[in-house]
């Protein structure tokens, strides 16, 4: 991620979520190193939901919640920095089930920095 580069700050909705292990934690922790992403400031966070699988063959249910954050970072930074913290919390870059599969080409972040779709083959 390149700390340099700054877009004009806008406010970002981030979806957040997890099925496995520790669900609660890996979405706190995500939220706190969230905070520590240079460019992205949190503003405030959801209550925690459980809610049933979409898209995926699964019998965990989630733990999910929203983030709105104000962000100077371009879109790809910003994506670039949730899937270093995704890793950081051990998700495999090899799972693409389901709603997963959005992040191959930036959709999942973006939707709320407006009309963008980041589109890379480095999926």
């Amino acid at each position: 991620m390149n700390a340099g580069r700054r877009a004009p700050e806008t406010t970002v909705v981030l979806s957040l979520g997890s099925n496995l292990g520790a669900r609660e934690e890996h979405i706190l922790a995500g939220v706190s190193m969230l905070g520590r992403v240079g460019g992205l400031r949190i503003l405030a966070l959801s209550s925690l939901y459980e809610t049933s699988p979409v898209g995926i063959s699964t019998d965990r249910s989630f733990i999910n919640a929203a983030c709105i954050a104000r962000c100077a970072l371009p879109a790809r930074d910003l994506l670039a920095g949730c899937r270093e913290i995704e890793r950081g919390r051990g998700r495999s870059a090899g799972l693409r089930q389901g709603w997963a599969g959005c992040w191959a080409d930036g959709r999942k972040s973006c939707p709320c920095m407006g009309p963008c779709v980041l589109r890379s083959s480095r999926g």
